[in-house]
């Protein structure tokens, strides 16, 4: 068992639990294992077992406690006495009957080339399925790009560039606009400030005639004896009424 299970998966862990198989003290022994590999509680399955032999090299294995503990087990049970043609209580109480204890050990354990073969064969699906997967993504970007729907904010950016040029040319004539309407009423009211100049006016050999800081609009306002001032465009003298 020991050289068919280190075959086939190398890797797994095996615990063995020595007991008589023949015997006055066999059946005890291998009831004791049985618990005592139950107690460890790390176990996946339990092989009991022997090779061949008469019925009375068996005995052991159609021993009420024998029975009992391969009954009370929580751990599965693979009862592997004897050969394919031996029968004994424990094949009855195990939870599975192998002819050999050879055939015990091919059940317990899978084979290892059964796994790597499976494992390279699913790898090869699912390395297939993933590159398919790939290259469908890979189609669909590629469609996405070359769609009217992914190029159309690149349409759009270039619209709103267009019209942000159209705006900007807009505000450049209006700002002209303004500005010459502007610049053309200042000239206008400058204009007409420096025709309403009194200084202006005083240039053309006009006078402005004041009594006591005001200005004298009327002949009526003037009186004998009153001291006046009058201002020319380059400077003013005192007079008095005569």
């Amino acid at each position: 068992m020991m050289n068919i299970i280190s075959r086939r998966y190398p890797c797994v862990e095996i615990l063995l639990m020595p007991a008589h198989v023949q015997g006055n003290e066999a059946a005890a022994e291998i009831a004791n294992g049985i618990d005592v590999l139950n107690k460890i509680g790390n176990c996946d399955v339990i092989i009991v077992g022997r090779g061949g032999g008469s019925l009375e090299d068996l005995w052991a294995f159609n021993e009420e406690v024998v029975a009992r503990a391969i009954f009370a087990s929580t751990t599965p049970v693979i009862s592997a006495v004897g050969h394919e043609i031996d029968f004994c209580i424990s094949d009855f109480v195990a939870d599975l009957r192998a002819p050999t204890p050879s055939a015990a050990a091919e059940l317990v354990v899978p084979d290892r080339n059964t796994i790597v073969e499976f494992i390279k064969k699913n790898s090869a699906v699912a390395f297939s399925a993933v590159e398919e997967k790939i290259q469908s993504a890979r189609e669909r970007i590629q469609n996405l790009v070359k769609s009217y729907s992914f190029k159309q904010p690149l349409d759009a950016v270039r619209r709103n560039k267009q019209k942000l040029d159209e705006l900007h040319n807009t505000l450049e004539r209006i700002a002209i606009f303004q500005y010459k309407t502007r610049l053309h009423k200042f000239h206008a009211v400058t204009s007409q400030l420096q025709s309403l100049n009194p200084e202006a006016v005083l240039r053309r050999g006009y006078t402005i005639v004041s009594k006591k800081k005001s200005t004298i609009t009327s002949f009526h306002q003037l009186h004998s004896n009153d001291d006046i001032s009058i201002r020319f465009h380059d400077g003013e003298i005192a007079a008095q009424i005569q």
